[in-house]
């Protein structure tokens, strides 16, 4: 039961979305992407790839913050356009920020773990 209710608590709108519109169907139905409800899209464009065996909750996104985040104020944004590269499991914890430009791209490699600020500006 209590794999079921960790399945029920993260399947909301933006998990939904995300795993259908960047995994073909076959990898979506897995679940492998979490996007916390508290979670802020401003742009959901770009392409996103796994390089792994995909598994459900093997990359979450805006979770597993650390205490000292104000989980009112501090959201966690996600503004993509170029491309994400995952060749893992990836926690990207609460309040974190993910910004790629067109043409852009980030890679993360296996078991990356982050609690912080990621940006990626393209070079001009």
């Amino acid at each position: 039961m209590g794999r079921l209710s960790e399945i029920l608590d993260v399947l909301n709108f933006k998990t939904l979305y995300f795993n259908f519109k960047y995994l073909p169907f076959r990898r979506a139905v897995r679940f492998p992407i979490l996007i916390s409800r508290h979670c802020r899209v401003r742009k959901a464009g770009g392409t996103v790839e796994i390089l792994a065996p995909v598994h459900f909750g093997m990359i979450r996104f805006g979770m597993d913050g650390v205490g000292i985040f104000d989980n009112r104020r501090s959201r966690s944004i996600w503004q993509v356009e170029g491309k994400l590269i995952f060749e893992g499991r990836a926690f990207i914890g609460h309040g974190s920020k993910i910004s790629v430009a067109r043409g852009g791209g980030i890679a993360f490699g296996r078991q990356f773990e982050n609690y912080g600020r990621i940006r990626n500006r393209r070079n001009e």
